[in-house]
């Protein structure tokens, strides 16, 4: 601001959203808002990943025109039905990606204590990271597996491995929710790998139509 540099703003995360979403105290979330709202309307462009985020930067002030929406992905040079498989002698799940407060993880954890055959592989960062390998060990001794965050070569062959991918969003604590599109499931997709939606959002709604795929209420 100080050059008067134009900038463009890659909406790829609402961050005050998220926060009011995980419970994050009131005043912390109306902070971060205001910051993120600042950065937001005086872009000279902002570039949005969903439709969702769209909608909801524009409702902080953007002129439509200065918001495009350039959608979400994978690399398709990476994640592919061909190449390494991950895994051990053990049939498994995969998440793959951030697990906090607003996914709501935990809940992978109840349904493989109640499947004694299956594994569970996380990988990733976040907030619940530690919370789920306490709870792992706690609810399913030795089937659950969290590992730090890996190339996308290395995950693209734990999709591979995997009987299948899941994706979890926790039910919304906020009026307006927090409409996000977990990139995981291209990922898995891309891979071939059969993806399970946990909860509501667009990528229930991806997880639903696809051929591989299911979408459940959380």
């Amino acid at each position: 601001a100080l050059r008067r540099i134009p900038f463009v703003y890659l909406a790829a995360d609402l961050v005050s959203d998220a926060a009011e979403q995980a419970g994050t105290p009131g005043f912390v979330v109306r902070v971060v808002r205001r910051l993120e709202r600042l950065a937001v309307t005086r872009a000279a462009l902002v570039l949005a990943v969903s439709a969702e985020f769209a909608a909801r930067v524009r409702q902080w002030g953007v002129p439509q025109e200065r918001v495009v929406v350039i959608g979400n992905g994978a690399d398709a040079s990476v994640y592919g039905p061909q190449g390494a498989r991950a895994g051990g002698e053990h049939p498994f799940v995969l998440y793959a990606g951030t697990a906090s407060e607003v996914h709501g993880p935990e809940i992978m954890i109840d349904a493989i204590a109640q499947v004694p055959a299956l594994h569970l592989v996380v990988l990733g960062g976040g907030t619940r990271h530690d919370a789920l390998r306490v709870l792992g060990e706690q609810r399913a001794p030795g089937r659950v597996t969290v590992l730090p965050t890996v190339p996308a070569v290395e995950a693209a062959a734990w999709s591979r491995g995997a009987l299948a991918s899941l994706a979890t969003i926790a039910p919304a604590r906020s009026a307006h929710g927090y409409p996000f599109f977990p990139a995981k499931l291209h990922a898995a997709a891309l891979c071939g790998t059969p993806i399970v939606h946990v909860g509501d959002g667009p990528g229930a709604a991806f997880a639903a139509q696809a051929p591989l795929g299911v979408a459940v209420p959380y």
